[in-house]
């Protein structure tokens, strides 16, 4: 429902306040989910029928972020950013000890700077 109402499903739409508000609750109400088994994991397909019979539909053969469409390093960076966005970590330090890991000697050390309040010093 919140990819129609806002054009995506980035981080934001997570939150109590997009789940609670009464514009989605009431499209999600007229959602329905078909699974099918043999539809790759990384596609979408999504059909909608409207009240004056008119039907639109979408497919995304591979997902951003998948094998055949990754991300760019902006792309991750800012997929990081607001996913930490409602934290303290700080997300600068995060995101430059992840793009020089191949040059850190204890590893382990990033691990803390993704605990809020808790970075290596």
């Amino acid at each position: 429902a919140v990819c129609f109402l806002f054009g995506d499903a980035l981080a934001q739409r997570y939150t109590d306040d997009c789940v609670l508000d009464p514009a989605v609750q009431a499209l999600g109400l007229l959602v329905t989910l078909q699974e099918d088994a043999d539809f790759a994991i990384e596609a979408a397909y999504v059909t909608v029928h409207m009240r004056d019979g008119a039907t639109y539909e979408a497919h995304v053969a591979e997902g951003l972020g998948s094998l055949a469409r990754p991300m760019s390093d902006a792309q991750v960076e800012a997929k990081v950013r607001a996913l930490a966005e409602h934290s303290d970590v700080d997300v600068d330090r995060l995101i430059d000890g992840v793009w020089t890991l191949d040059d850190c000697a204890d590893a382990s050390r990033l691990l803390a700077y993704a605990v809020p309040g808790k970075g290596p010093t």
